[in-house]
């Protein structure tokens, strides 16, 4: 594995798609999928859930059910609306430093200043990691060419592995043709706002590591170092996204920046205001939430690093995947 780190639920439902759908041309599939609407969950308004958490209605559980969760296509991963919200994007003054191996102090000035950033707009995020089953069934449609290998732990409910950004890119493509939907890898902004599930510290569940939470170097799950795990094996936060922290870190739609300095604030990504934004291209993709070999301190939702040293096109990894976001329409 080639990383700047220098280290190397039981989700029940799995995608069930008739093999004749799979071979519906996208074009025909999308119109289909238009006129029969997204498969969608009668629950209270994301608004609604949000207020719910801050006020504490759900300590310790977890309030996914109070958030819309939607699929847009049988094949499409399972969504989940967060509301607007503000927070706090970085890190705490002494987070990171009370696990061994320090955390470099470069690393954790990538992690500051603390910003203040507002989305003012609702958004859908994944509730799981992008699965080697919805891979291949993107594979199998035609929307993605390259069959990833899985290390030799099962593909399945696990996250996909072994992809380069660009083949993320494609992934979302291949949704956004599908369903006319404007699918896409989140913000790192966007990212951290889910990691935290409305939360102010390192970790959603709180300041300490703990054990049961998570897979990573000294996770202190039977997994630490070893694999990946199904996606969704460990609770989810309070927005009920799984696997945030852990299990594989995560491309997001951002390019590398040293610091939060110039963030501008509203969520959206930071790409061509990068000095590895070159040739319209990114030399320096952002990687976000830690994995299951990455040490414990990247299991926090402030962590941020990036794929080094390229290019973005290497599939060589184990230890990173994706999971897709989605724009809501005002109104």
């Amino acid at each position: 594995m080639t990383s700047v780190l220098g280290v190397h639920s039981d989700r029940r439902v799995l995608l069930h798609v008739n093999s004749l759908m799979l071979r519906i041309p996208g074009w025909l599939l999308a119109a289909i999928v238009a006129a029969c609407g997204p498969e969608s969950a009668d629950t209270p308004t994301s608004r609604e859930a949000a207020e719910a958490v801050a006020a504490g209605d759900h300590p310790g559980h977890p309030p996914s059910s109070r958030l819309r969760e939607f699929r847009d296509c049988p094949a499409c991963p399972l969504m989940v609306e967060l509301p607007p919200g503000s927070f706090v994007m970085g890190r705490n003054e002494d987070e990171g430093f009370e696990l061994a191996p320090t955390q470099p102090d470069w690393m954790a000035a990538a992690e500051t200043p603390a910003t203040g950033v507002t989305i003012s707009q609702a958004f859908a995020i994944g509730k799981y990691e992008v699965t080697f089953a919805e891979w291949d069934q993107c594979v199998e449609a035609g929307g993605c060419v390259y069959e990833p290998p899985d290390g030799g732990w099962g593909r399945g409910d696990r996250p996909v592995i072994h992809l380069g950004r660009p083949d993320a890119a494609e992934y979302v493509e291949w949704l956004r043709v599908v369903t006319g939907e404007a699918y896409r890898l989140p913000s790192e902004a966007e990212w951290e706002y889910a990691a935290r599930g409305g939360t102010p510290t390192a970790r959603w569940w709180g300041e300490e590591l703990d054990s049961g939470r998570a897979v990573c170097m000294g996770c202190g799950s039977e997994w630490d170092e070893l694999s990946t795990v199904p996606v969704g094996t460990f609770p989810a936060n309070p927005f009920g996204l799984h696997d945030m922290l852990g299990n594989v870190a995560e491309w997001v739609a951002d390019c590398w920046n040293d610091t939060h300095a110039g963030n501008p604030g509203d969520g959206s990504a930071r790409e061509e205001d990068s000095p590895w934004w070159r040739g319209n291209v990114c030399e320096r993709p952002v990687v976000r939430g830690g994995s299951f070999d990455y040490y414990p301190w990247t299991v926090r939702a402030a962590h941020r690093s990036y794929y080094w040293p390229g290019p973005w096109t290497n599939r060589d990894s184990d230890s990173r995947g994706f999971r897709v976001a989605r724009s809501i329409p005002a109104g």
